[in-house]
């Protein structure tokens, strides 16, 4: 059967963490999807870790050099064959029934093609888990709306909470690799010119903040 989700893994060098989000996928109450790690080179233990998995639903690539980070989560999404598309990042989690809930609201809103949940903004070293709502209400956000909002701030983050239809990419692109930073920023906001987006007003993802993670660096 070919999978409705993608979920698109990029890595490097998060040995530390990269079980823990496997092990977040493969706990999903929802089980029609494949995984893409596409591994950038880690020198560390990531690919032992990777490996370690033997479920056919899990398909690991090595690039053959360090490419920017967006770049290899293009690539990612460029090896999937799912008509959803998940970006997970290898320090980041899913609550057990993230699949199944956008699942459910794809199902019951077809003509949708860009779905985002509430996320807990977990950091590592306290294990405090604040939670974080990127709209106040449930259910259609109208285009105008979510642009206004983007224009303040990227009241979405990093995409751990977010899975888009491919006719996103078809439309809109793929990630920038003009923006060392803000290229998940860059790709709301050029989603926001096509798609309304649409809001699951619960908290089922986890965005790991950690000293080594790419926003701990730029906010310091």
């Amino acid at each position: 059967m070919k999978p409705l989700v993608s979920i698109c893994i990029p890595n490097y060098n998060y040995e530390r963490f990269i079980g823990e989000t496997i092990e977040s996928v493969l706990k999903q109450t929802y089980n029609n999807y494949e995984v893409i790690i596409c591994d950038n080179c880690s020198t560390d233990r990531s690919l032992e870790i990777i490996n370690s998995y033997s479920d056919s639903r899990i398909k690991v690539y090595r690039n053959s050099e360090n490419i920017n980070l967006y770049e290899n989560i293009n690539k990612a999404i460029s090896y999937s064959c799912g008509e959803l598309i998940a970006i997970l990042h290898s320090d980041d989690l899913y609550a057990p029934d993230f699949l199944e809930k956008i699942v459910q609201a794809y199902t019951h809103n077809p003509e949708q093609r860009v779905f985002v949940t509430g996320v807990y903004n977990y950091h590592d070293e306290t294990k405090l888990a604040l939670p974080h709502h990127p709209f106040k209400t449930g259910g259609i956000k109208p285009k105008l709306e979510v642009l206004i909002r983007l224009q303040q701030k990227n009241n979405i983050g990093n995409g751990v909470n977010v899975i888009l239809h491919q006719e996103c990419i078809a439309k809109a692109g793929m990630y920038s690799s003009n923006f060392r930073y803000a290229s998940d920023y860059d790709l709301w906001l050029r989603l926001a010119e096509y798609f309304d987006f649409y809001y699951i007003p619960e908290i089922l993802a986890y965005y790991r903040i950690h000293s080594s993670n790419l926003s701990h660096k730029v906010n310091k």
